[in-house]
């Protein structure tokens, strides 16, 4: 009984000094990241030591996780691992349509396609007309900028979508995270209502609004650039259905990664 109780210490000593190892490990990737994310320069990616206690499995699924936090710190779509090769780094799938009858709100979706894509994003841009009702019931990330035209209604490369969104047979958008960046003028009594009509319908459907719709009048420069870089933030917070499916499928044996192999 005596060996045991020795043995069950050992194990648990074992623990212990793995997740101490593990914790010191991640500590200094994070300070070397924050370092990073205050230079111009490129940092080297930080790796293990040598004598870390892991097998060759556990330090390839950690150094693959400070590469991760390297290079979206950086702006790198990959990080150089310790052979010299590249360590490819997954980007996010976003979709940013827009709704335009002068070229503003089309010029100010395609600033944020370029913003998106120099960060953590793989954006598409597209008329919202262009954008079937089947393809945004299975998008996760959507961005949309639309004026308003005549009395309160979309664009004429937004207005089908409008309408397909409003139908009593839309299919609901469940799976969808979204905000909406609206062009109009105050002038007019329905103030930027094409904008409005789409966030309504988003959200009627089920969608997730994750960054407040923002409403931009003829001066729209300062208010179109906030919402940008704060929708950007926000629909970086959502998590892949496919990853969090992953995630799960793989907890059981990331968790023996880390503590069962002694």
């Amino acid at each position: 009984m005596r060996g045991e109780v020795h043995v069950h210490e050992r194990i648990r000593s074992k623990q212990l000094n793995i997740f101490t190892a593990l914790l010191v490990a991640v500590a200094d990737a994070l300070l070397r990241v924050g370092k990073l994310m205050r230079s111009e320069t490129t940092a080297p990616v930080p790796l293990l030591p040598p004598s870390a206690p892991f097998n060759a499995q556990q330090r390839a699924w950690l150094n693959g996780y400070f590469a991760g936090l390297t290079s979206f710190a950086d702006g790198r779509g990959g990080a150089a691992d310790a052979g010299g090769g590249t360590i490819a780094v997954a980007k996010k799938s976003l979709l940013v349509l827009f709704g335009s009858q002068s070229g503003t709100a089309e010029g100010l979706a395609k600033k944020l396609v370029k913003q998106a894509n120099a960060g953590a994003f793989a954006a598409r841009l597209m008329e919202a007309n262009g954008c079937s009702i089947e393809e945004l019931a299975a998008t996760e990330r959507l961005l949309l900028v639309t004026s308003t035209w005549g009395d309160g209604d979309a664009p004429d490369n937004a207005a089908q979508l409008l309408i397909r969104l409003t139908a009593s047979d839309a299919p609901r958008l469940e799976k969808l995270s979204f905000s909406v960046l609206t062009i109009g003028d105050k002038n007019y009594s329905e103030f930027c209502g094409a904008g409005r009509k789409f966030d309504a319908a988003f959200e009627k459907l089920g969608a997730r609004r994750v960054h407040p719709r923002v409403d931009c009048d003829l001066d729209y420069e300062a208010a179109a650039g906030a919402w940008i870089a704060g929708a950007l933030v926000k629909v970086g917070e959502v998590i892949s259905e496919t990853v969090i499916s992953n995630q799960s499928a793989n907890a059981g044996t990331e968790a023996s990664l880390l503590i069962t192999d002694y």
